[in-house]
């Protein structure tokens, strides 16, 4: 059942009216990083023209072996991005050429690639000025141009461009400017001499106020934030023309003229879309009137309607939780429905989702769908409202990729249990067991169960799952080139209190003397980087497991019985949600009770007594 429901803010995580260990991060600059490998005409990818080769020899002066070249004037690189700053990394060398870096279509700025000794590694070659957080395209095109010092060849390069912005996502919101709130600085409006209040007509207007003035010349600003602004007034049969004006930009005609005066206030003039950030409204008043204009002179102004990230909106519609938190709020409870009912009640807050693995041996065992039998049977599983979550491999541990119709079946069984659940398919690509190895063939294999499970079950949503963190057992380095465009509903990752544990700041979201992230939160395939792909995909971000660990503490690096991992990740998902509501699609706790697998649970709380009590307390101080 889809309803619509405003979330609670969440500023932080609460128990006893005090906060639960370390604060959230304060909000910083989120850096990405586009590698000249990740090619196509998306945002976060490389176009290249042609006339672009592959470095051979010499590819070892990238850090990922890895970089572009051209030698011919004229070749371009398009990169598309979301952020404030870009720069860009390539070779310097004796014989390089100038190019030009165009941010926009604005005027385009020299980049000389020239240096008397050729770097031995890649280096900053451009650095942009600071942009309104937003998309930008940035256009660098090589030039027959050089530097006098520069022979003996031509060339210039591409290694990366790390891309800077705010840690804040750019949230769709309205806002309202009425011509009471009078000033200079955002979200008011300046009138000049000339403007005066209505007196015997103020009802027209939904809030009984609006200005009106008969004067040429005079004009009224509204500053404001956002990327598209919508004048209100009246229309009448005395009323002249205004020119409307958006920073220092060609004015656009205004004409106020209609043959019978309007009974309220109408939509006047819209701006064009515009680049998320400040701008400025001049709306003017002329002499100029429509031929059908008589008997007066006179504009009028009663509100603008600003579009962008310029104030709070009532946020998209989503669902009433049963957990009463802003998300879809649950786990995995050992394939037991009974256990996650008794999970449930320990919390004070029933589970919202439930999660479970097919058996991936072959897939005889795969259909048998014991895997959602056991899983919701005494749960108090609801289809209406709660959601199933499966894993479910793209190729069982045989190698087997499945029939069409094997696929098919897969699908149908899953909706039986959940017609709209959750399929974490592929998940955990870049660890473990998955079959990663080979970037075509998996995204192929991807591609296909996709279309076979949208066609039998067209209510199923797809999660494209990877692990925190770089790739490993020899699985595809850079696994968001596994995505495939509109192959996903959601974006999720697993990540566990290991590697390092939770237990400071450092290890959550330190920098390293280079000024790399190399926290969980910040470094590279870490929870901001899939939080702002997923952004960047238009696509909610789940967190699909998560756990303490007290198996195997040493060799895990893993931080056992631990409150503090817990009061990290709920604090990082508040900010998320509060930021922009919505944007956390669910969130699944892996409670496992086996005594020789992980001991991560939290219920009963006899393996992880502190973090039971910690988890507990932050449920209570999240319901609404």
């Amino acid at each position: 059942m889809r309803l619509r429901t405003v979330l609670a803010s969440l500023a932080a995580v609460v128990m006893g009216g005090a906060l639960l260990a370390p604060p959230a991060a304060s909000a910083a600059a989120t850096t990405a990083t586009i590698e000249d490998s990740a090619q196509g005409t998306g945002v976060g990818q490389v176009e290249f023209s042609s006339g672009w080769s592959k470095c051979t020899t010499n590819c070892g002066l990238a850090s990922d072996n890895s970089f572009r070249w051209t030698s011919t004037a004229g070749s371009k690189l398009t990169i598309r991005y979301t952020g404030q700053q870009i720069t860009l990394y390539g070779v310097k060398e004796p014989w390089a050429t100038i190019a030009t870096a165009q941010i926009d279509g604005n005027a385009a700025t020299d980049v000389d690639f020239y240096a008397a000794t050729s770097s031995d590694e890649t280096v900053e070659v451009f650095r942009s000025a600071t942009l309104p957080q937003g998309t930008h395209t940035l256009v660098l095109t090589m030039t027959d141009r050089r530097n006098p010092a520069s022979a003996g060849g031509s060339s210039i390069t591409f290694d990366s461009a790390v891309v800077t912005g705010d840690d804040t996502p750019v949230v769709p919101a309205e806002t309202v400017v009425e011509d009471t709130a009078t000033g200079t600085t955002d979200g008011k409006a300046e009138f000049s001499s000339g403007w005066s209040k209505c007196t015997t007509n103020c009802a027209l207007a939904s809030d009984n106020s609006f200005r009106w003035t008969s004067t040429a010349g005079a004009s009224v600003k509204v500053r404001f934030t956002g990327t598209q602004i919508t004048v209100f007034g009246l229309k009448e049969p005395w009323s002249n023309i205004a020119t409307a004006k958006i920073d220092s930009n060609a004015a656009t005609d205004v004409d106020y003229y209609a043959a019978t005066a309007t009974t309220e206030t109408v939509d006047v003039y819209t701006s064009p879309v515009l680049t998320q950030g400040s701008h400025t409204l001049t709306l003017t008043m002329t002499d100029r009137r429509n031929p059908a204009s008589g008997g007066g002179s006179s504009i009028t102004f009663d509100s603008a309607l600003v579009v962008g990230n310029g104030g709070a909106t009532e946020p998209p519609a989503g669902r009433d939780h049963r957990s009463g938190l802003p998300w879809s709020d649950g786990g995995w409870f050992s394939h037991n429905g009974s256990q996650a009912k008794a999970f449930g009640d320990w919390r004070g807050a029933p589970v919202d989702n439930i999660e479970a693995f097919t058996d991936r041996a072959n897939w005889d065992k795969q259909l048998n769908s014991w895997w959602g039998d056991l899983s919701l049977t005494g749960s108090g599983f609801q289809k209406a409202t709660d959601d199933f979550i499966l894993a479910v491999p793209l190729w069982t541990d045989d190698g087997d990729e499945g029939t069409d119709d094997q696929w098919t079946t897969l699908a149908r069984k899953i909706a039986s249990f959940d017609p709209d659940g959750y399929v974490r398919l592929g998940w955990e690509m870049n660890c473990c067991f998955s079959y990663a190895r080979d970037r075509d063939e998996w995204r192929r294999q991807y591609s296909r169960a996709v279309d076979l499970i949208r066609a039998a079950a067209p209510g199923l949503k797809i999660v494209f799952n990877p692990n925190e963190g770089v790739s490993n057992n020899d699985t595809i380095a850079d696994p968001r080139t596994l995505f495939v465009d509109g192959k996903a509903d959601v974006i999720a990752i697993d990540a566990y209190d290991w590697w390092e544990p939770y237990t400071s700041d450092y290890n959550v979201r330190g920098v390293d003397g280079d000024g790399d992230g190399v926290g969980h939160f910040n470094k590279a395939y870490g929870w901001d980087f899939w939080y702002d792909f997923a952004q960047s995909k238009g696509l909610p971000f789940a967190l699909a497991e998560y756990g303490v660990i007290s198996a195997n503490v040493a060799s895990n690096h893993s931080g056992a019985d631990n409150p503090t991992y817990l009061t990290y990740v709920y604090n990082w998902l508040s900010a998320k949600n509060t930021a922009k509501p919505g944007s956390i699609e669910f969130v699944s706790y892996f409670n496992d009770t086996d005594a020789k697998g992980w001991k991560s649970s939290v219920y009963p709380t006899t393996t992880n007594p502190k973090a039971a009590a910690r988890y507990k307390a932050i449920i209570t101080s999240l319901k609404n």
